[in-house]
């Protein structure tokens, strides 16, 4: 009899689970995409750079300048006349290889620093490069293709910028009347130097922005030299902002 009623009960269960409706199949994860960041850009480079061809820098003091010298190969880095080499420090010794070089004559002769990273060993490391003038500061990443060469340019002066910003194509100001507000501002057809107050230091510089057509905004590689703003580039536009408030220098005849 006990027999008898597990039986029925079993004949029970197994009816009630036929008609249980069929679940979906359980959901398949995508597959995981890794994305990877692109590679910095470097900075304060002239206009007409890229990587895979000649680049120029504008030396400054507290710049890590960066530059990709090709896998295997030799970048020569060209730094300014007149210098004269001291000591060349890399942090990786052993992916590394480097010797020193010149050329010209006289004031004119152009130390040359020649990087060589070893295929398969060299790794993103930094360089140190003292001269009799100043002091090189170098981000180095090697590449299958990167710069051919790379030359470093003398900073302007404050008597060049005043000079520049004598003469050029006039811009005209629209917007408020900040202790910032260009004095005025003029290029020179490769840069475009703006002027000023006097005061400037004491209300913060303000940042050089172009505008796309579009009218989207994008920064603009620039210094600052004394009170001038000098900007690498022409534009039609040149948008300086400080904080929330702007300043629109549109270029006459553009």
């Amino acid at each position: 009899m006990r027999t008898a009623a597990l039986m029925a009960t079993s004949l029970l269960v197994a009816g009630c689970a036929s008609n249980l409706p069929e679940l979906p199949p359980a959901p398949v994860a995508p597959p995981i995409v890794r994305q990877v960041a692109p590679e910095p850009v470097p900075v304060d480079m002239r206009p007409g750079d890229a990587i895979g061809g000649a680049l120029s820098y504008i030396w400054r003091e507290d710049r890590e300048h960066t530059v990709y010298p090709p896998a295997g190969g030799t970048l020569p880095v060209s730094l300014i006349p007149g210098e004269r080499i001291v000591s060349v420090t890399l942090a990786d010794h052993y992916g590394w290889n480097n010797s020193v070089t010149s050329y010209g004559a006289g004031r004119r002769t152009t130390p040359v620093v020649v990087l060589s990273p070893i295929a398969g060993q060299a790794r993103p490391t930094t360089a140190i490069i003292t001269t009799s003038g100043r002091l090189y500061l170098l981000r180095l990443v090697p590449r299958n293709s990167g710069h051919k060469t790379v030359r470093f340019h003398q900073p302007p002066s404050d008597s060049t910028v005043a000079r520049q910003v004598r003469t050029g194509p006039p811009y005209a100001l629209k917007g408020p009347f900040t202790p910032w507000r260009p004095v005025r501002v003029r290029d020179d057809g490769t840069q475009t130097w703006i002027e000023l107050p006097a005061s400037v230091g004491a209300t913060g510089m303000p940042v050089a922005f172009g505008l796309n057509r579009d009218g989207k905004p994008r920064p603009l590689n620039s210094r600052r030299v004394g009170n001038h703003l000098v900007v690498d580039g022409v534009y039609p536009v040149v948008r300086l902002q400080l904080g929330d408030t702007h300043i629109d220098a549109t270029r006459i005849g553009a």
